[in-house]
């Protein structure tokens, strides 16, 4: 076992490490002053200093005078135990606090872009991560056709299709009527999706993805396409609003 690198795993930085694993390999009742120690370490005296006064706030050293000289003791290595049982207590009552101010950020935001395929393919696996799934019930999407021909290949899309079915989950679909057509049957209406469709003049180039607390956009430019996630609790609310505005406005639709 190396127990300096144990030692550092536990909270203290690699020269905290050394010297306390120094002075307990030290005779009991040996002189330890700051300069006996720089002379058997090799280290810098103002450094020895440091590292003592870093070790006896964490309660492993303790010093005495002699003679009017600083003398330093290390504690029991079961100080090491109770510093960890201490943080962990302190842990287990902040907790709560944590996780409150991480419910309460509906405010806070991030944005991550990127592009081609392998964006696309980043963004929708964020969309069907699994434990994620196991909070939503419906997703809300606008959806243009020219995003599934980065999806059909190698049965990727038909994958997250299952496992949107396996956590049993419904989408409400706005498409441009052009995608009505029968060449189109990943927009048809079934069990698990119901379409509505925009008319031509009316469609939007891009897609749009409302999932849970966040909202994927894909948008084409320039024969490159654009992939964003947005995870924003009030941005995706806003989203979310102007989607099911649109949903009352559209007619419900036969499948054709």
């Amino acid at each position: 076992m190396n127990i300096t690198q144990s030692l550092v795993d536990i909270g203290l930085n690699e020269k905290q490490a050394e010297l306390y694993t120094y002075l307990l390999k030290q005779p009991k009742g040996s002189d330890q002053t700051a300069f006996i120690i720089a002379q058997k370490t090799a280290l810098p005296r103002s450094t020895v200093y440091v590292l003592l006064e870093e070790l006896e706030s964490k309660k492993l050293v303790s010093s005495y005078k002699k003679n009017n000289v600083l003398h330093y003791l290390t504690a029991n290595p079961s100080r090491l135990a109770k510093d960890l049982e201490e943080k962990q207590d302190i842990l287990k009552s902040l907790l709560p606090t944590l996780e409150n101010l991480s419910k309460d950020s509906a405010f806070s935001s991030s944005v991550r872009t990127f592009t081609g395929e392998k964006g696309i393919r980043i963004v929708f696996d964020d969309i069907y991560d699994d434990p994620h799934l196991k909070g939503i019930r419906e997703f809300y999407t606008i959806s243009h056709p020219r995003l599934l021909k980065y999806l059909s290949k190698s049965g990727y899309f038909a994958k997250k299709m299952e496992q949107k079915r396996k956590y049993n989950l419904h989408t409400k679909m706005i498409a441009p009527d052009l995608a009505s057509t029968p060449l189109s049957k990943e927009y048809a209406s079934d069990s698990h999706r119901e379409t509505r469709y925009l008319t031509t003049p009316l469609a939007f180039e891009g897609t749009l993805i409302v999932y849970g607390k966040k909202t994927a956009l894909f948008s084409h430019k320039d024969n490159e396409v654009y992939s964003i996630i947005v995870d924003s609790p009030a941005i995706t609310e806003m989203f979310e609003g102007i989607f099911l505005c649109l949903w009352d406005l559209l007619p419900k639709a036969t499948n054709k």
